[in-house]
C-alpha cells in the first residue's frame, strides 16, 4: 500500500487525511486526559493553564456572551468551584479596580448585599435599629437617616438635634 502512512504524518497531516486544517492528536488525548494545555503567550514562549483555569476563562467568555444576571450567577458558583480564594479575590480586585470609585462601591456593596431594609420590630425598635444599622453599609445608613430626618417634625428635627449635639459633645 503505497498510501500508508508513518504514524508521526498521520497526527498533523490535513492534506493527506482530507480532513480541513487537521487536529492534533497528541493535544487531544491531553485534554482528555485532564492535563494541563499549552497555549502561546506573547512571542512564542508557552505557558500551561490548568484545567480549573481553562474552564474558569471559559465562564467568564460565556458570562460575557449572554450578560444577564442568571449567567453571572451561574459563573459565581462556578468560579467558586474552580477557583481558589485568593484567585476569586484578585479577579475582584482587577474588575473593581478597572471601575470608577463610585461604581466600584457600588458593585462591592451590591456584591455583600448590604443589609438592606430595616425589618419590622421584634425585640424592641431601638434594639432593631441598632442592629440593622451595625449591618447597614455607610451609603444605606445615610439614605435611611436623612429619609427618617426629613419625615419628623420640626420639633422632632429640633430634638433630634439637640440630642446628637449633646452625644457630640
Amino acid at each position: 500500500m503505497a498510501n500508508r502512512l508513518k504514524p508521526d504524518q498521520a497526527k498533523e497531516s490535513p492534506a493527506i487525511l482530507g480532513k480541513g486544517r487537521g487536529v492534533n492528536q497528541d493535544m487531544k488525548r491531553s485534554k482528555f486526559r485532564g492535563e494541563d494545555s499549552p497555549i502561546t503567550a506573547t512571542g512564542s514562549t508557552q505557558i500551561f493553564l490548568s484545567r480549573n483555569h481553562e474552564r474558569a476563562a471559559r465562564v467568564i467568555g460565556y458570562a460575557l456572551t449572554l450578560d444577564t444576571s442568571p449567567g453571572w450567577t451561574q459563573a459565581s458558583a462556578i468560579l467558586a468551584a474552580r477557583l481558589s480564594r485568593s484567585e476569586r479575590g484578585s479577579l475582584a480586585y482587577a474588575a473593581l479596580a478597572s471601575l470608577e470609585p463610585i461604581e466600584a462601591e457600588l458593585v462591592a456593596r451590591i456584591a455583600t448585599r448590604g443589609a438592606g431594609m430595616p425589618c419590622a420590630p421584634f425585640l424592641g425598635v431601638m434594639d432593631e435599629a441598632s442592629f440593622w444599622a451595625e449591618l447597614a453599609t455607610v451609603q444605606e445608613r445615610k439614605a435611611y437617616a436623612l429619609a427618617c430626618f426629613t419625615q419628623l417634625s420640626p420639633q422632632d428635627r429640633a430634638a433630634f438635634l439637640a440630642h446628637v449635639k449633646g452625644v457630640a459633645a
